[in-house]
């Protein structure tokens, strides 16, 4: 008899996919995590020395721009800071630096500033009313290198008008509209209290009459007895007018017997 002789061994690509690949993935996960992690201020830490305390002064249109959010950024290893203008328009901004630790300043970097207004809202924030290319990291025109500044300058801003900005007509109408909205809710608040009030006063007049009738009750069935105690009197009366009358007769006998 011939033995067969022994096959070759086959190359199979799919087994090689089944081993590699999870190796492959684990290995993409741990190089984004640490790549943007650090980007979100994750696991990284930095220290207050690495930053910069400045503050923006913003204008828009001439004015102080005011409630106005500022964010810093633009180096995707490192977090943003961010600010709120005061009434001033004055915003100073402050960076997460680990560990839910906020320090004062930006990075010594050179970074891009991006600014949006909101107008107020009433259920929800109303809507942004400066210019779009403000807004975003990849349209903003502003780019400081933040190497240059000492801490505690304070870097002007003055926002450019353009057409995408809301106009100040509309601005006006939109502010118009939610002065009227906010007096028409506390109209109706006004009114639902008034109607609440007149449904308790209801109740406390039923109340009041039914107390009222339970005295009427109470004082008719009293006058009752005093009216018996009046008869007995008037009687009482009568018999000592027979008294008197007794007396008198007996005077006129004795004015006989004389």
């Amino acid at each position: 008899m011939n033995a067969s002789a022994p096959q070759p061994a086959q190359f199979n690509i799919g087994r090689v996919f089944a081993v590699a690949v999870p190796f492959i993935l684990i290995a993409l996960g741990i190089v984004a995590y640490s790549y943007y992690g650090t980007g979100l201020g994750g696991n990284q830490t930095y220290s207050s020395d690495d930053l910069v305390p400045i503050s923006f002064k913003l204008t828009f249109r001439g004015q102080p721009l005011k409630g106005a959010e500022v964010n810093v950024l633009g180096a995707p290893e490192l977090p943003r800071s961010l600010a709120i203008s005061n009434d001033e328009g004055v915003a100073q901004p402050d960076t997460d630096i680990g560990n839910g630790v906020l320090a004062p300043g930006v990075f010594k970097k050179e970074l891009r500033v991006t600014v949006s207004a909101r107008l107020p809202g009433s259920a929800v924030p109303g809507p942004e009313y400066t210019p779009e290319q403000y807004r975003t990291l990849e349209s903003t025109p502003l780019v400081f290198d933040f190497t240059k500044y000492e801490p505690g300058e304070v870097i002007e801003i003055s926002i450019e008008d353009d057409e995408t900005a809301m106009t100040p007509e509309d601005i006006e109408a939109y502010m118009a509209n939610i002065a009227a909205g906010q007096a028409n809710a506390a109209a109706m608040s006004a009114a639902r209290d008034r109607q609440n009030s007149g449904d308790s006063g209801d109740d406390s007049t039923e109340n009041g009459s039914t107390d009222e009738g339970g005295s009427s009750d109470s004082n008719e069935g009293g006058n009752d007895e005093p009216a018996t105690e009046s008869n007995e009197t008037e009687g009482g009366n009568e018999a000592s007018g027979t008294t008197e009358g007794g007396t008198e007769s007996n005077g006129s006998s004795d004015n006989s017997e004389s």
